[in-house]
């Protein structure tokens, strides 16, 4: 993995990590102030699910990937012999990359239309366009990801691994 991938991956960890510490502050807050000042925080439901989830969740996904986490077939692909799991372990990273690629390529499009508008969350004014880009930068990140697994796997079949591994992603 090249070393400005591996930056921007641990960029978007760092991100994920210092959105939801700010999500647990400011949701604490909330209710703490609440509670004994009767004055809640402002646009606290819109920031939750508009700004805060959308970043953690999405970047989440990167971040399961680049560590291994992320669900596998595992107890279908070790019982099948070695060619055919090369093989469906090769079709799968084909389709998990053109998966990917197309809601890169779909959500970018709506977080264009989003922008265009001006898009805000709920009743409020609160503008939530500018995180719409989030789902197209995710899913961007994760096709390039699926397709070096993929790439990988089909260079070396029969490798011990069928998932990136840890040691690949820093």
């Amino acid at each position: 993995m090249s070393r400005a991938l591996r930056k921007g991956l641990w960029g978007m960890n760092a991100l994920a990590a210092a959105v939801l510490l700010t999500m647990m502050l400011h949701v604490s807050v909330n209710a703490l102030t609440r509670s004994f000042l009767n004055r809640p925080l402002q646009n606290t439901l819109e920031l939750t699910q508009y700004w805060y989830l959308p970043v953690i969740a999405l970047f989440g996904l990167v971040t399961a990937m680049t560590s291994g986490e992320h669900l596998g077939a595992g107890i279908l692909v070790d019982r099948l012999p070695k060619r055919v799991a090369d093989v469906v372990c090769g079709v799968l990273g084909i389709v998990s990359t053109a998966f990917c690629a197309a809601v890169t390529f779909f959500s970018l499009r709506e977080a264009l239309d989003s922008a265009r508008i001006g898009l805000t969350g709920g009743a409020t004014e609160l503008p939530i366009w500018p995180v719409t880009f989030v789902a197209p930068l995710a899913f961007a990140v994760l096709t390039v990801l699926f397709l070096a697994q993929t790439v990988g796997e089909l260079r070396r079949p029969g490798a011990e691994s069928r998932s990136p591994s840890t040691e690949e992603a820093r």
